[in-house]
């Protein structure tokens, strides 16, 4: 599997006590995304976190996110952002910076919980309200079709008019693509570009009959990025992923992975979600949820022949040949 650059703790440290002039600032290796590298600190009597990683983007969006922060969507409060050689950055001025030559950093306020997919049985219960009411709060946040369909940028903006064109997307590759190369890994398993073909044939024929309600989407509540503490959601955290889009996509995510995270209850927050008419509006919800499915499991087959990952590639080839239309 493919490995990348990691920014370790003595440089993390060293960095920060620069940063803050602070020289008693220690840092605690957190666990990290794919993307970053997470380091807890104090300063100033305030707990903190700071995240090292080549894609300020993603940084830009979390800014962005923490706008909205409130009891519904605990973003934590952002606090900086900026290149590692130097040099302020206004998070509204770096747009289009994801730089692999170098390292970013961002710092926001510490949140404390356990990942929402550790919950034990005993706490899911109270969890799945609060999940789908962090769902559809989501969803409601002030939207304008001038900003665009798909995954959005530091500025809030996205690429495209439709979802059906977001949702095609995944059959893009390029140099641009954070993924660059992903194509032709996938061509080297026949039985995985032929469950990949079929899957884009049957989303194809999903996307042109829908239309759903269009709203912000995290696209990824799972991966340590929700912390819970005694039933309450405590932190929303990593909007690398985040899009505007058909709200029943984190459904969709909640569900799909439920195979290989057990705790998570996938059939009683389907009900849930299902049974709020916040998240049922524009109806079609079968076909909706399909193609989302589709969408989900497309993208990460392309990812995990990217990452040379055969296990997961397995896998993946199996669960989208599972939704694949048999016409």
């Amino acid at each position: 599997m493919r490995t990348r650059d990691r920014f370790d703790a003595g440089a993390a440290a060293a960095f920060l006590r620069e940063r803050f002039a602070d020289p008693a600032i220690t840092v605690e290796p957190l666990s990290g995304g794919n993307w970053s590298d997470a380091f807890a600190f104090r300063h100033e009597g305030a707990d903190l976190v700071a995240r090292f990683g080549r894609h300020p983007e993603d940084y830009r969006k979390d800014a962005r996110a923490a706008d909205w922060r409130s009891p519904a969507l605990p973003v934590p409060a952002f606090v900086d952002l900026g290149p590692v050689d130097g040099g302020a950055v206004d998070p509204g001025t770096a747009a289009g910076l994801d730089d692999p030559a170098g390292w970013w950093f961002a710092v926001t306020m510490r949140a404390h919980g356990t990942p929402l997919e550790t919950a034990s049985p005993a706490g899911w219960p109270a969890l799945i309200p609060e999940v789908v009411d962090l769902i559809a709060t989501a969803a409601a946040l002030p939207y304008d079709a001038d900003l665009g369909v798909g995954r959005w940028d530091g500025d809030g903006v996205a690429p495209h008019a439709t979802w059906r064109s977001f949702l095609l997307e995944v059959t893009e590759d390029g140099p641009g693509h954070r993924i660059a190369g992903w194509s032709t890994a996938l061509a080297a398993h026949p039985e995985a570009q032929a469950a990949f073909d079929a899957g884009v044939a049957t989303l194809a024929r999903l996307a042109d009959a829908i239309d759903p309600p269009v709203g912000v989407v995290h696209a990824d509540l799972t991966n340590a990025n929700v912390l819970v503490d005694r039933g309450r959601i405590t932190a929303v955290l990593d909007w690398g992923s985040a899009l505007y889009g058909d709200p029943l996509h984190e459904v969709a995510w909640l569900t799909y992975w439920q195979p290989w995270q057990p705790a998570v209850p996938g059939a009683a927050l389907l009900a849930a979600a299902l049974a709020d008419g916040r998240l049922t509006v524009g109806g079609d919800v079968d076909r909706r949820l399909h193609a989302c499915r589709l969408h989900i499991g497309l993208g990460h087959l392309g990812y995990h022949a990217w990452n040379g990952d055969d296990v997961w590639l397995d896998r993946l080839t199996r669960l989208v040949l599972a939704d694949v239309d048999p016409r």
